[in-house]
Parts: structure tokens; C-alpha cells; sequence
């Protein structure tokens, strides 16, 4: 595992990526952890925050995509990129769901509303975390570089 990929890439590239993997390990230990306790919420809203960094940081993430949010190519491995790795950009789309959804799951943890709260917090985390970060796997993309090498 190398990490010089991710100090190479752009600033909103690491805050993303640090960002998501503190959110990846928290969300685990939320998951395990036992439910309803001071500790569970403190880490539930630290999680919160993560996330809502993460995706907003994913916003300025561009790639091959020649308009609006979706452009540049800061999240491809430098000097790599291909045309068929154009589809960076639609996994940015789980980030409009998790910046809608984020504030509902805090909002029916609140109410009381627990099975509900559980649903969306679980939606969030394996949309937003797992799945788009399984896409990022993908040969010539940074995470790929850090793991398999370039």
C-alpha cells in the first residue's frame, strides 16, 4: 500500500479520501456498536459531519466531463486517464442523495424514529461509502494506484 497518490492529487481529492475513510471505519463500528448510547450518537454525529464533508468535497471532484461539476480529471491517476473511465463523474450523483438524505437520518433518530433512521443511515453508508467506494477501485483511478500499484 502506497499513499503517495493521494498527497499528489489535489487538496479536495484528500480531504475527500481521509474523509472517507474515517467514515468507513466509524460507520463499521456504528453498525457493531451497541445502540442508543451517549457514545453511539457522539460518534454518530462525528460520522455526520464526515460525511457530509466527504460527498460535499466530491462536488468539486472533476473528471472528463466538460461542464459544471463533472469536469477536469483530479480523480484519475495522473497522466493515466482513458476515455472510457469518463463515468467518474455519475458516481458523483450519490452525493446530491447523501447531502438530501443525511439530515433525515439525524432528523428520525430525534423523533424517535428508529427503524426509519437505521434504513436511510444504512442507504447512506453502503451508497455512499461502500458502493461509489468499490467504483474507485477501478484500474488508472488514485485508489486503485494506492493499493495495486500504477
Amino acid at each position: 500500500m502506497n499513499l503517495a497518490p493521494v498527497f499528489e492529487a489535489a487538496p479536495v481529492v484528500q480531504v475527500h479520501f481521509f474523509a472517507a475513510v474515517i467514515a468507513l471505519a466509524l460507520g463499521v463500528v456504528q453498525f457493531v456498536a451497541p445502540k442508543g448510547t451517549l457514545p453511539h450518537r457522539t460518534i454518530g454525529w462525528i460520522w455526520l459531519v464526515l460525511m457530509v464533508v466527504m460527498v460535499s468535497a466530491s462536488l468539486f471532484i472533476r473528471d472528463r466531463f466538460m461542464w459544471g461539476p463533472f469536469s477536469s480529471h483530479v480523480c484519475m491517476v495522473p497522466s493515466k486517464s482513458e476515455l472510457w473511465l469518463a463515468r467518474c463523474g455519475a458516481l458523483h450523483t450519490l452525493s446530491i442523495y447523501a447531502l438530501l438524505a443525511l439530515p433525515y437520518a439525524a432528523l428520525h433518530a430525534r423523533r424517535g424514529n428508529i427503524k426509519l433512521h437505521g434504513w436511510t443511515v444504512f442507504s447512506v453508508f453502503f451508497g455512499a461509502v461502500v458502493i461509489a467506494g468499490a467504483f474507485t477501485f477501478q484500474p488508472q483511478r488514485i485508489l486503485h494506484a494506492i493499493f495495486f500499484g500504477p
